[in-house]
C-alpha cells in the first residue's frame, strides 16, 4: 500500500518537474532519495534480528512435492493465465501509455505524472481492505471483475482524442481493480497453491511470470505494434486477448469445473504426496 502511495505522489510531481525544470533534475533528485532510503535502512534494520512472523524454516522441504505442484494442470493453467494477462498490462505500465499520450493525444508530461497518481487511488483501498474483499469475492470473481475494468480501460484510450485526453483520468480510475485487485488474488492464490517449505519460491515465480516475462514480452511486441499498426490497433487488440481470458474463465467455471484454477483440489494433491514421502523416509530409516 505504501508502495502505491509513494509511487503515484512520486510520478506526478515528477511531472510537474519536468514540466517547469527540465528532465534532468528528476535525476538529481532520484539519486538524493536513494541516498536517503540506503541510509533509512542501514540504520534501521538489525540483520541479526528474525522477525516474530517468519517462523522457523522448514530444513528438508520437498522438491518432489514443489515439482508435483508445479506441474499440476491446475498450477500451469493458472500461471499461463497471470502471463497472458501480464503481457496486456505490459502496454500500458512499461512506458507505451505515456507513448500514447504524449504522440497521439499531445499530453503534458504533468498529465502523465497525474495519470500515474490517480491509478493509486483505487489500489489503496483496494491493497487496505484486500482481505475483506478475497472473502467477499474470492479469487475467480476479483479477476474477472479486474479482466473486466482491463477491456474498458484500454478501449477507451482508443476512443479519446486531444480534445477530450483529460478523460483518460477517469479511465485510470479503474487502475485499482486491474492492477491491485488482480494481484491480491493471484498472491493469495499462489499462497493456497504452495507446499511447505516453498513460499519464497512461489511468490518469486509469480512476481518473475507477471512483472518479466508477461509485462516484458508484453512491451515489446506492443512496441512494434504501436509502432507499425497504431495505438488504437494495440490497444483493441489488448482488449480483445483480455477478453477472450474472461470467456475462458467463464466457460471453464460453467462447463469444466474440474478444469478451475481452484488451489483446493493440488493443495489436496500435495498434502498426500508429503504424507506418501514421509512415509517412505520413515520405511527407508527404519531399515
Amino acid at each position: 500500500m505504501w508502495t502505491a502511495l509513494s509511487w503515484g505522489a512520486g510520478t506526478f510531481a515528477m511531472g510537474i518537474i519536468n514540466d517547469h525544470y527540465g528532465f534532468g533534475w528528476n535525476f538529481v533528485l532520484y539519486a538524493a532519495f536513494a541516498v536517503i532510503q540506503l541510509l533509512a535502512v542501514g540504520f534501521s534494520v538489525d540483520p541479526t534480528k528474525r522477525s516474530k512472523s517468519d517462523g522457523a524454516p522448514l530444513e528438508n522441504p520437498q522438491k518432489e512435492v514443489l515439482m508435483k505442484v508445479l506441474t499440476h494442470k491446475h498450477t500451469i493453467a493458472f500461471f499461463v493465465e497471470i502471463f497472458v494477462f501480464a503481457m496486456g498490462m505490459g502496454v500500458i505500465e512499461k512506458g507505451l501509455l505515456f507513448v500514447f499520450m504524449i504522440r497521439d493525444l499531445k499530453a503534458s508530461t504533468t498529465l502523465c505524472g497525474a495519470c500515474v497518481g490517480v491509478t493509486v487511488l483505487f489500489e489503496l483501498p483496494v491493497f487496505q481492505y484486500s482481505e475483506k474483499i478475497l472473502q467477499t469475492l474470492g479469487h475467480d470473481g476479483i479477476v474477472s471483475i479486474a479482466y473486466c475494468c482491463y477491456i474498458v480501460r484500454v478501449f477507451g484510450y482508443t476512443m479519446l482524442t486531444p480534445e477530450t485526453k483529460h478523460w483518460i483520468l477517469a479511465l485510470e480510475l479503474l487502475h485499482g481493480f486491474t492492477f491491485a485487485g488482480f494481484w491480491i488474488a493471484a498472491v493469495e492464490h499462489t499462497r493456497a497453491l504452495t507446499p511447505p517449505g516453498w513460499s519464497s519460491t512461489m511468490q518469486s515465480l509469480l512476481t518473475g511470470t507477471y512483472q518479466c516475462f508477461g509485462q516484458g514480452i508484453g512491451a515489446i511486441a506492443g512496441g512494434f505494434v504501436m509502432k507499425h499498426l497504431g495505438s488504437a490497433i494495440l490497444y483493441r487488440s489488448t482488449a480483445t486477448m483480455v477478453t477472450a481470458l474472461l470467456m475462458y474463465k467463464i466457460v471453464i467455471a460453467l462447463f469444466v469445473p474440474s478444469m478451475s484454477t481452484t488451489p483446493t483440489l493440488v493443495q489436496a494433491s500435495f498434502h498426500e504426496d508429503v504424507r506418501d514421502l514421509e512415509v517412505s523416509e520413515k520405511a527407508s530409516t527404519e531399515l
